[in-house]
């Protein structure tokens, strides 16, 4: 039994990974290869920097908006080492083909600051304002596509599934302290402190800033996104960009490939076709994101060791 526990992730990150280069199969399969090279190669250098940069800089707000979220609970986290361990759970979701590591990366990080329980707390917390934001975007999206004559009603299906699922969670939150003697004690527990945090942060006075800076966390995805189009020289206006990329970064987040590879790029394409933008362009606009993606990951890898380097060397100069 336990062989068989001990080898479920390992299954589950092969299946993802089948799944990632069957979707993006599905996905490239039609796009003329040449032509998306050329689009790619005539990558502004200039505009690249940029929208590395305002990748870059979204990482650093979602950084500091867990740093303000671990508030919400006993685990105090400052900026510094919150960025540090944010930026090596960016390289560990790219590296590995689940965002589980990289909240574990960030709940042991954080442990030290308030213990295991908070951290993980505060790590969940930060993951629902990061999707409630997006939800609310996507649901203007869908309303824009909509009222456009560019989507079928069948679109707001995947969003009535999410907010059945918040509102559950909002359920639950209320009938926390019922649900809390149903539970085995260490799960009770957790849900317990979950369910305290989540109604503490609905309830503070910061909680409509906290809102602002996770729907700004998303635009600079979608003007990073915008910026890469501008660069290759597409034909996405910022009016389309603000409509199409909400949905392309929610389907992006379904956990059934490696880090959104196919999905995205199949709801780019499926979604930027009501923009008259072709088939090639929008793969390799979704392609070239990915990429940059990856960087950005090797860079939060990069700048997590050299902080952790320098944080022990200062350890060891004080205690001489």
């Amino acid at each position: 039994m336990n062989i068989t526990v001990s080898r479920m992730p390992v299954l589950t990150g092969v299946l993802k990974l089948g799944a990632a280069i069957l979707l993006t199969w599905l996905a490239l399969r039609h796009i003329d290869f040449s032509r998306a090279w050329r689009i790619a190669e005539g990558l502004s250098h200039v505009l690249a920097a940029g929208a590395m940069l305002l990748l870059v800089l979204q990482a650093v707000l979602s950084a500091w908006r867990w740093a303000l979220v671990s508030r919400r609970t006993t685990a105090r986290l400052p900026f510094g080492p919150a960025l540090s361990v944010f930026m090596l759970s960016l390289f560990y979701n790219q590296a590995l083909p689940s965002t589980v590591p990289g909240d574990a990366a960030r709940v042991w990080g954080a442990a030290r600051f308030g213990g295991k329980g908070e951290a993980a707390v505060g790590v969940f917390l930060d993951r629902i304002l990061t999707l409630l934001a997006l939800l609310l975007l996507a649901g203007c999206s869908v309303i824009a596509l909509l009222l456009g004559g560019r989507a079928s009603p069948l679109l707001v299906v995947p969003l009535l599934v999410l907010a059945a699922a918040l509102a559950l969670l909002g359920m639950l939150v209320i009938l926390r302290h019922r649900l809390h003697g149903l539970l085995p004690a260490r799960a009770g527990g957790f849900a317990l402190r979950l369910g305290d945090a989540l109604h503490r942060l609905a309830g503070s006075a910061d909680i409509a800033g906290l809102a602002a800076i996770s729907i700004l966390i998303h635009l600079l995805g979608i003007a990073a996104i915008w910026v890469l189009a501008q660069g290759m020289n597409l034909p996405l206006t910022i009016t389309a960009a603000l409509i199409a990329v909400p949905l392309v970064l929610l389907a992006a987040l379904i956990p059934v490939s490696v880090n959104g590879w196919g999905v995205r790029e199949g709801t780019m394409v499926a979604v930027l076709a009501g923009f008259g933008i072709a088939h090639t362009e929008a793969a390799t606009l979704s392609v070239v994101y990915g990429l940059f993606q990856l960087a950005l990951g090797l860079m939060g890898g990069l700048f997590a060791m050299f902080a952790g380097r320098r944080g022990g060397a200062k350890a060891l100069s004080g205690r001489a």
